[in-house]
């Protein structure tokens, strides 16, 4: 995931991001 997607998942839901939320829409992109 880009730095600037990143920014962009934290600045729209920022109490709601997690790390493994974010791992697992990169398994999905991914395959």
């Amino acid at each position: 995931v880009d730095d600037q997607e990143i920014e962009e998942i934290t600045n729209n839901d920022p109490l709601d991001f997690e790390p493994e939320k974010d791992e697992e829409m990169e398994k999905e992109e991914s395959s």
